[in-house]
């Protein structure tokens, strides 16, 4: 292809040369008839064996061997690749509106000229055409055969990510396919796969982790879940930012050190049960102060899942009486034309929020808390 325009352009060149004192004829291309529109003959052996001795050796422009180039150094070297849809056609505008400047300014010889050498690209254009339609269908046929190679192993792929395969496993296999360089279709499909055994491993891992760490809390077992954790860590190597696995045995430890002996002995002679019945006794009589005590205790025991759930019915009850009492003392406040005593009930009202967040700081109503206090502490400052 390189060679037949080559020639084409030698022969060009050769008969403007030859043709240079004598007037040319402007040509306009969209308005030739079919009669008189250009014949381009492809050269001939022979022809190009006359023509040899008129062209020197010397303008001669030697094209580059690409036989020995392999794929990637071609690919290497072509830093930019051309976009034919993009960049052809804005190619033909540039070339369009050059010969139109020429015409403008009165070159019309010179708008011939170079009209021509673009005039006498259509039978090139074809061929190219048909050489692009020939590499299209070898790409295609390429496609179908290499997605039959690989058609093994994607479906062993599916089906492992079906059965919620582990992520190692499933990448394994990816890597394996993505190693025998398949398509850029199958690159992106293999990314897809790789990103749902991702999800799904995830998901599941964290949910093991949220039964280990419920089960300590109901148990208090915290050292077996310590062990199970860092079984989980291992196995799920690759989810160590995501599950921050570390961060939860260090967590666990924190709750094993917060059980003393003192009071897993307690539990050797005491019954949980009842402990638990008299704390929620406590909490309706008001008495949160020995409930509180009693509630802490019983996170040491084999009930501690239900003491921690007593204990956030003891912060709402706690709290909400706390609230009710610094309602009262702000109205109160509100009424006294006394600075002094004013100040004094505002002050124990914000006390009674303080100490509602510092006994119970996972109280679900905590953010109304602060900003009652917030806006107490405004109204003090006056």
């Amino acid at each position: 292809m390189f060679y037949k325009f080559l020639f084409l352009s030698l022969i060009m060149s050769f008969f403007i040369a030859c043709g240079s004192s004598a007037p040319v004829t402007e040509i306009n291309p969209l308005v030739l008839k079919e009669t008189e529109a250009l014949v381009i003959k492809t050269p001939t052996p022979d022809s190009i064996q006359k023509k040899d001795s008129v062209v020197k050796p010397d303008s001669l422009i030697i094209p580059i061997d690409t036989s020995t180039l392999s794929v990637d150094s071609i690919i290497e070297e072509k830093k930019l690749v051309v976009n034919p849809y993009r960049d052809i056609p804005a190619l033909v505008q540039e070339v369009l509106k050059y010969a139109d400047t020429l015409l403008s300014k009165g070159k019309s010889d010179s708008a011939a000229a170079y009209l021509e050498q673009f005039i006498v690209l259509k039978p090139l254009w074809d061929e190219w055409q048909k050489e692009a339609q020939n590499i299209y269908l070898r790409t295609k046929k390429t496609q179908a055969m290499r997605a039959e190679e690989f058609k093994s192993l994607t479906l062993q792929i599916i089906n492992m990510n079906s059965v919620g395969a582990s992520y190692d496993l499933i990448k394994t296999f990816t890597d394996s396919l993505v190693s025998l360089n398949p398509g850029d279709s199958l690159i992106s499909w293999v990314e897809k796969q790789n990103k749902i055994a991702f999800q799904k491993n995830l998901s599941k891992a964290r949910q093991e982790k949220e039964i280990i760490l419920a089960e300590a809390n109901k148990s208090n077992q915290f050292k077996t879940a310590q062990e199970q954790i860092t079984q989980l860590k291992a196995r799920y190597y690759y989810f160590e930012d995501s599950l921050q696995l570390e961060s939860t045995i260090a967590q666990l430890v924190e709750m094993e050190n917060s059980i003393s002996k003192q009071d897993e002995l307690f539990w050797e002679s005491n019954d949980p049960n009842k402990s638990l019945e008299q704390a929620e006794k406590w909490i309706a009589e008001k008495k949160y102060s020995k409930a509180r005590t009693l509630l802490q205790k019983l996170k040491s025991s084999i009930l501690r899942q239900k003491a921690i759930e007593q204990m956030e019915v003891l912060a709402e009850a706690f709290c909400n009486e706390e609230r009710k009492k610094t309602s009262v003392l702000f109205q109160s406040a509100q009424k006294t034309s006394n600075d002094t005593q004013k100040k004094k009930k505002l002050t124990q009202a914000i006390e009674g929020l303080n100490r509602c967040l510092d006994q119970y700081p996972e109280y679900s109503q905590k953010e109304k808390v602060i900003n009652n206090r917030d806006f107490l502490e405004n109204e003090l400052s006056r």
